[in-house]
């Protein structure tokens, strides 16, 4: 049996060898192939986190796929296990919401962003201005006028506190500020 140092540099190999089977398969368009593959990736997860990572790569892959095909319960689907296996990353997150919000779940499309918002600042990154908007609005879909407005207030106030730049982020914080005045 292998342990040590040789079991990890072959999960390693194979976590390698199936993402570029299952990309192979995600370029060729056959998709059914690329999900069995991950399916078995799936199954080497409960054994090696090395192929975790890999797992939720090609969901993530798949999820795009999925939505370029117009199939988006499909692309849902493969977006959720994306974001589970990799939970601190808030792309998956912000992925994530956006197909929710896209298929009309509003509730679950708050989740998502507000955890892609937490992983965000977590990792340093500069909360966007068009996710904050983006949330807002699902808040509002959701009937949560009150955080809806929270969120839109701490945006408004952080960018003005830092400037912002002209074109599309400059028409979001008017869009975010005319949504404020419309809650309040």
């Amino acid at each position: 049996r292998l342990v040590g140092p040789p079991l990890e540099t072959y999960r390693r190999r194979f976590a390698g060898r199936v993402a570029v089977a299952a990309e192979s398969a995600i370029d060729a368009r056959e998709l059914a192939v690329a999900e069995r593959i991950v399916d078995l990736c799936i199954e080497a997860d409960r054994r090696a986190p090395e192929t975790a990572l890999v797992t939720a790569r090609l969901h993530f892959e798949l999820a795009l796929v999925e939505v370029e095909a117009g199939r988006m319960d499909a692309a849902l689907r493969h977006a959720k296990v994306a974001a589970a296996a990799e939970p601190e990353r808030a792309v998956r997150w912000r992925f994530l919401g956006e197909l929710e919000r896209a298929s009309g779940d509003a509730e679950a499309a708050v989740v998502s962003l507000a955890k892609a918002r937490e992983f965000g600042r977590a990792a340093g990154e500069e909360y966007a201005l068009r996710d904050a908007v983006l949330l807002a609005e699902c808040q509002v879909l959701a009937g949560l006028e009150g955080d809806a407005e929270a969120t839109l207030a701490e945006v408004v106030r952080d960018a003005r506190a830092r400037g912002v730049g002209a074109g599309e982020e400059e028409a979001l914080l008017e869009r975010a500020e005319g949504m404020l005045r419309g809650i309040r």
